[in-house]
């Protein structure tokens, strides 16, 4: 009787799973960075964004912006949005 008390004491007991180190490293990356959120004012024309203005209402950092218009140029606009006009886009970045 001791043993089965014991033997479903011991099944019962979770063991913290290991994490990876890489893990690890992405919540201390992701903790120790936050995300700017940059308004992109652009000209819809497929296949891709042109034209593409940052329209923040605040500051934005520098870093932040060059890498959200980056991020727009490589963005691709299907063929049914032609000729929409302009088009502001929200984008959360991590200069």
């Amino acid at each position: 009787m001791l043993l089965s008390l014991l033997a479903l004491t011991v099944a019962t007991i979770q063991t913290p799973t290991p994490q990876s180190p890489l893990m690890d490293a992405s919540r201390a990356a992701s903790a120790a960075t936050s995300a700017s959120v940059v308004y992109l004012d652009c000209q819809v024309s497929p296949p891709a964004l042109t034209d593409c203005k940052v329209v923040n209402d605040d500051p934005v950092d520098a870093a932040a912006a060059a890498t959200a218009l980056k991020l727009a140029e490589g963005m691709s606009v299907p063929p049914a949005l032609a000729g929409r006009g302009r088009i502001v886009v929200k984008l959360n970045v991590t200069p």
